[in-house]
């Protein structure tokens, strides 16, 4: 599923330019022009199935299984078949493993100045041959589940409960589940959608920024809340797209999930009575993309879902937070073992006194001794697109201000650390997620929170 969703996640810039060409072809100037909408045709029907089937194809054999792949997707598309997305991914996969592995097996035995005809026949025949293992019997089964799949969210639509997909989204999203959830499940069913009824209202299941945004207002009237940080959190999920900045909210007082969970669901309501659909997906989840994906006419609607997600998660998360209990420090108790882990990786000498876990000016941090030069600094989430790339941009300008020089920085995915990483960044909550490379991790509560970076600063300036 992971090698699934990185792929998806790679090709969302082409489902981002058809939806945007589609959003042109809508408009009344340009609904004459029909170059646009040929372009839109090619890229759903030609380009994202080939793309994706060439970086199934490289991902298991490199470029040449890449190319074997994309001939192996382009056979898949010759059958007209509506899943051929889905169907183009694992033709690739398999063209590309055939090759690779058809290649190690070959390489002692070819003779000399024979490689490049042997490679480029055996190219052709792993296409071919993933080719019509995709037509005979990929396909067909790829064509029943996507019927399956889509005949069951027909009856959730027609019988009202599709709304309630939200008390299953919201809580995936909290625990990092968001983007195995959007690009693996229903990016790909609002594909199909998109193929046969021009949009789909799956794009807006998770995609929607109104139950953080309420969640993350409630807080900022909270006592003790830091004003400052909260409101430009307010302005990242909404406009930025980037709901990883309420998590911690989330996971320090557990009980704003039932708001999360509440304006998803009246978000979801508000968007199928208004018969809300987006040409594409929009990624990232910033009302921004979300706009741009909209059908025509429909802005309203989607406008409306978003404020009325908003206001109801506001409104139970205000409730929660008055309540006495809601007041606590919002700092996230992890497993023993995992926390022991964290400090061992660090060097760190003093363990908190509280089981909620430390502020994030006394979070942990690496305590080596001394000037540290041309380090590699790595901003871990999920998929390394998020949250992590805005926290790495967000430091660089940091380390700038603080004058530190000679220190590199990246952002990356969890399963994709190099090992000359120096140092780990992530959010404390995700800490368990990641992967045993060995390498120092830093924690905070909230990766985009640079008021917690005290301790890695002054380590990185020699000062500790």
């Amino acid at each position: 599923m992971k090698f699934y969703r990185e792929l998806i996640t790679e090709c969302i810039p082409l489902f981002v330019a058809a939806g945007l060409i589609a959003a042109l072809c809508g408009t009344a100037s340009l609904a004459g022009v029909s170059c646009l909408k040929a372009v839109f045709l090619g890229l759903y029907q030609l380009v994202i199935p080939v793309m994706a089937g060439y970086k199934a194809g490289r991902k298991c054999g490199g470029d040449a299984g890449g190319l074997a792949g994309a001939l192996a997707a382009s056979a898949v598309l010759m059958s007209g078949a509506v899943s051929a997305f889905t169907a183009s991914i694992l033709a690739g996969f398999f063209s590309g493993f055939i090759y690779r592995k058809g290649m190690e097996r070959l390489e002692g035995v070819i003779p000399s100045g024979f490689e490049m005809l042997t490679g480029n026949l055996y190219l052709a025949a792993s296409g071919i041959f993933g080719g019509m293992l995709a037509f005979y019997l990929i396909l067909p089964c790829a064509a029943w589940t996507v019927q399956l799949l889509t005949g069951g969210i027909a009856v959730m639509v027609e019988s009202g409960i599709l709304p309630w997909s939200g008390v299953l989204v919201e809580p995936l999203k909290i625990l990092f589940f968001n983007n195995w959830l959007n690009h693996g499940f229903l990016l790909p069913l609002g594909v199909e959608q998109v193929h046969t009824a021009g949009g789909s209202i799956l794009f807006l299941l998770e995609e929607n920024p109104g139950p953080g945004f309420g969640i993350l207002a409630a807080c900022a009237l909270s006592a003790g809340t830091e004003k400052r940080d909260t409101a430009s959190s307010l302005v990242i999920q909404m406009f930025g797209g980037i709901h990883e900045v309420y998590f911690p909210y989330v996971l320090g007082d557990v009980r704003l999930l039932a708001a999360a969970v509440a304006g998803g669901v009246a978000g979801n309501y508000c968007f199928m009575l208004t018969n809300c659909r987006l040409r594409g997906p929009a990624s990232p989840g910033s009302m921004i993309t979300i706009l741009m994906m909209a059908e025509n006419g429909r802005w309203l609607g989607l406008i409306a879902g978003i404020l009325v997600s908003a206001a109801v998660s506001f409104g139970v998360a205000r409730v929660i937070l008055c309540h006495p209990a809601g007041k606590k420090g919002r700092g996230v108790k992890m497993r023993p073992e995992v926390q022991e882990k964290i400090w061992a990786d660090v060097g760190q000498e003093e363990r908190p006194e509280t089981e909620a876990g430390p502020h994030p000016e006394e979070q942990a941090g690496p305590r080596k001794k001394g000037k540290a030069e041309n380090m590699k600094i790595y901003f871990v989430c999920d998929a390394g697109m998020g949250s992590s790339a805005m926290a790495s941009a967000l430091f660089k300008k940091k380390l700038k201000a603080e004058g530190v020089s000679g220190m590199e920085v990246f952002h990356v995915s969890a399963d994709r650390i190099p090992q000359d990483a120096d140092v780990l960044v992530c959010q404390q909550s995700f800490a368990s997620s990641l992967p045993d490379t060995g390498h120092p991790c830093f924690t905070v509560e909230n990766l985009t929170d640079m008021s917690g970076y005290g301790k890695l600063l002054n380590w990185l300036k020699g000062d500790e």
